[in-house]
């Protein structure tokens, strides 16, 4: 499954991929993993994929953090702002 979808995604969206990332309510340790999935040692950006400030630019959105009650209007918001065909991680 996982090679299957690593295909779909590279099929429609091609060696790039630009994400918006959403705290939803989390604890910030997922925002620190996305953070240092960013920096030298790792750098995503070496494999197309980047975070991207706004959602109109964005292929897909990455939610960190349960959705609480008062994000969930601002992350409905978001996800009608980034364009199709569009990702949900």
């Amino acid at each position: 499954m996982y090679f299957f979808v690593r295909k779909e995604i590279h099929r429609v969206f091609g060696r790039s991929l630009k994400l918006r990332q959403v705290s939803a309510g989390g604890d910030n340790s997922c925002e620190w993993e996305l953070g240092a999935a960013n920096n030298v040692q790792f750098d995503m950006s070496r494999f197309g994929i980047e975070f991207v400030a706004s959602p109109r630019h964005a292929d897909g959105i990455v939610i960190t953090g349960p959705i609480t009650e008062n994000m969930a209007e601002p992350l409905q918001i978001c996800y009608d702002a980034v364009p199709e065909p569009k990702l949900l991680f």
